[in-house]
C-alpha cells in the first residue's frame, strides 16, 4: 500500500510540474490528505514534497501557500515546520525567478 501511495505521489510531482490543469484538480485533494488528524507525518512531509513543484501559476501557488500557513498553525511538527518552510520557499524562488504569467500572458 505504501509502495503504491509513494509512486503515485511521484507520479503527481512529475505531472504538477507540467500541467496547470493537474494542479487545480490534485491541491484540494491533498490538502484533504494534509489536513486529516489519520494522516502520519511522514506522509504529509510527502505531500509536501509535491507541492514544491506546483508554482505553474499564481492561483495554485496561493492556494498552496495557506494549506501550508493552516498547516504551520494547526499541526506543525518541527519536521513538518521544515517541509512547510522549504515547500514555501521553493515556491518563491521559482515564482520570481520564472513568472510564467508574465512570459505567458494569456
Amino acid at each position: 500500500m505504501e509502495l503504491e501511495r509513494d509512486a503515485a505521489l511521484f507520479a503527481c510531482k512529475q505531472y504538477a510540474a507540467m500541467s496547470q490543469d493537474v494542479c487545480k484538480t490534485v491541491v484540494p485533494k491533498l490538502e484533504e490528505l494534509l489536513t486529516s488528524l489519520s494522516s502520519t507525518e511522514t506522509l504529509k512531509i510527502k505531500i509536501l514534497d509535491v507541492f514544491q513543484s506546483m508554482n505553474y501559476d499564481l492561483e495554485t501557488s496561493q492556494q498552496v501557500r495557506c494549506v501550508c500557513w493552516k498547516l504551520l498553525d494547526d499541526q506543525a511538527t518541527e519536521r513538518i515546520t521544515d517541509s512547510c518552510l522549504k515547500t514555501l520557499t521553493q515556491m518563491v524562488v521559482s515564482t520570481l525567478s520564472c513568472p510564467r504569467e508574465v512570459q505567458n500572458p494569456a
